[in-house]
């Protein structure tokens, strides 16, 4: 829902037929209320599969079960409710996808230190090492890393795609309790949801 997930969209529909492209959606149980309406809303306008992923015990439930809230030498966030039902589905939908897979995924490298040295291209965790379970190649594509954040805007518009509507207070869309996120924006949201 985010702009440079946008970005990295507008790319999959400029290099790929609409029935090649599954648009993936991980709901961590902390988004903004409106994301599951605007995530398939987006996927029937652009006639692309909607997959919407969710990890059953969500923020809440891993929260109580951890104790400790996520930073940032603990993103268990990202870890269980993004990366690991992302990898988990691949895996399981492996037989549907083919042999060969391109990820996508929205990143820009001036968000972040840590995005700054992400590698544009590199093989996804669920490429298979070996041939014993079959063939199984997936590369991680992030085409949008080296684009100003305005450009992202550029080419929601040019998908006919209006930007999630926490950009009109905010600079940056993530979860609503993301722990990267300044406690002004967290307040804001706590104000409105």
């Amino acid at each position: 829902t985010g702009i440079d997930s946008t970005g990295a969209l507008y790319w999959a529909m400029q290099n790929f037929a609409p029935e090649k492209i599954y648009l993936l959606y991980c709901d961590t149980g902390a988004e903004y209320p409106i994301n599951d309406e605007l995530f398939y809303k987006t996927a029937a306008f652009l006639k692309i599969k909607p997959i919407l992923l969710r990890d059953s015990r969500g923020f809440a439930g891993l929260l109580e079960a951890r104790q400790k809230w996520p930073d940032s030498k603990n993103r268990w966030c990202t870890a269980y409710l993004k990366t690991g039902i992302t990898d988990k589905w691949i895996r399981a939908n492996r037989t549907i996808l083919g042999e060969k897979v391109l990820f996508v995924s929205g990143e820009r490298r001036d968000e972040s230190r840590g995005r700054a040295l992400l590698p544009e291209f590199e093989y996804h965790s669920t490429t298979l090492k070996t041939e014993r379970k079959g063939k199984f190649e997936c590369h991680w594509h992030r085409p949008v890393l080296d684009y100003e954040k305005g450009k992202m805007f550029e080419f929601g518009k040019q998908l006919k795609l209006d930007a999630h509507p926490c950009y009109g207070y905010i600079d940056r869309c993530s979860c609503m309790l993301c722990v990267f996120a300044k406690d002004t924006k967290v307040q804001e949201n706590m104000r409105r949801y």
